[in-house]
């Protein structure tokens, strides 16, 4: 069965639903930095054993990875939330038309002419919403995946250092 067209008040909500969440990677991007900082600290000013600098190294790989998916987080939080700010308001005028697929393929144009993302096909074919909110949750989840792996790291290399003998 077909659902509905999407109408401005229902696009406006889910992009602000989305942008609230993709805020939660602010959060995994501060606690990244900080473990970042730990490693670099404790590589250049305590003494350990080897696995455990191996671990603090792929605690900052990933802190970098981390930080890199996170800058697109962030600028895919900063478009949802400017989506939700212009549909809801276009909504409370009473132009409930699905102008949002509109906006949405000048997006995908504007990424194009600025070189950020490969043309659309020459058929036509703009993603939807929803396959972009599913997108944008994959972004923060990988986002997530790539933080644990740091505190993971990082964890396993103060657990080396703390089963260290000491003398």
């Amino acid at each position: 069965m077909l659902e509905p067209p999407l109408t401005l008040t229902t696009a406006a909500a889910r992009a602000q639903v989305m942008a609230s969440a993709l805020t939660v990677g602010r959060r995994f991007d501060q606690w990244s930095l900080v473990l970042v900082t730990v490693a670099l600290l404790s590589l250049f000013l305590a003494s350990m054993p080897l696995p455990a600098k191996i671990c603090l190294l792929a605690s900052i790989l990933a802190g970098g990875m981390q930080q890199m998916i996170a800058l697109r987080v962030a600028f895919d939080e900063i478009v949802f939330q400017q989506w939700a700010n212009k549909w809801a308001i276009a909504a409370s005028h009473g132009l409930e038309s699905s102008a949002h697929a509109e906006d949405l393929a000048a997006f995908d144009q504007a990424l194009a002419t600025c070189e950020l993302r490969a043309p659309s096909p020459s058929d036509g074919i703009v993603r939807d919403l929803d396959s972009r909110l599913r997108g944008a949750r994959g972004l923060l989840e990988r986002q997530a995946r790539t933080f644990a792996l740091q505190v993971g790291a990082t964890a396993g290399a103060a657990v080396m250092v703390s089963l260290m003998p000491v003398g």
